[in-house]
């Protein structure tokens, strides 16, 4: 299955309701010392788009997952693709 990128896709992502911690605010990266925004990483190969908010549960990949903490040996699930051919998708 492929989700391509179009305006509605990047529309309804930035409209979606985002999980938080327990006081309100989106995760803290275990890379990271402050919060950061929800993102999108995008498969260069099918378009399969990655949102942190929502992570990947069905994967074992918990919602609220930022993408430095998916595993490095995490691929795309349409295509294979490892983890390195994904790229930010910048709205």
């Amino acid at each position: 299955m492929t989700h391509p990128i179009n305006s509605t896709n990047l529309t309804n992502l930035s409209n979606s309701t985002h999980p938080t911690n327990e006081v309100g605010q989106p995760p803290v990266s275990a890379s990271a010392s402050a919060p950061t925004p929800w993102r999108v990483w995008v498969c260069v190969l099918c378009g399969f788009l990655y949102d942190e908010s929502m992570g990947m549960p069905e994967a074992g990949i918990q919602p609220g997952t930022v993408w430095a903490d998916v595993p490095e040996n995490w691929i795309c699930p349409d295509c294979s693709v490892p983890k390195s051919d994904f790229e930010l998708v910048e709205i």
